[in-house]
């Protein structure tokens, strides 16, 4: 039964937003792409002139060309302990 609720084939079920409900893996991906896009964001985006879409993916692409030959994995700092005592 496709699309039935919880059997194979079945769809995520959207939020109040109007969006996917997020999964565990889903927002791992996310922290993951985290520094990425905040790198991003404050070497490009903020201070970036862009005259169209066209431009913008230019830029977007000669960061990617610039930045991947230099980039090393991000260290995870957390130790596990507990915020509080």
């Amino acid at each position: 039964m496709p699309g039935g609720v919880g059997g194979a084939g079945a769809s995520p079920a959207p939020t109040r937003f109007g969006g996917e409900q997020t999964t565990a893996c889903k927002r791992g991906t996310a922290a993951r792409l985290r520094p990425y896009f905040s790198i991003l964001s404050r070497r490009l985006l903020k201070r970036g002139i862009f005259t169209s879409q066209a431009d913008l993916k230019a830029q977007l692409l000669a960061f990617i060309e610039r930045y991947n030959p230099t980039a090393k994995p991000f260290a995870w700092t957390h130790q596990g302990k507990p915020l509080t005592k």
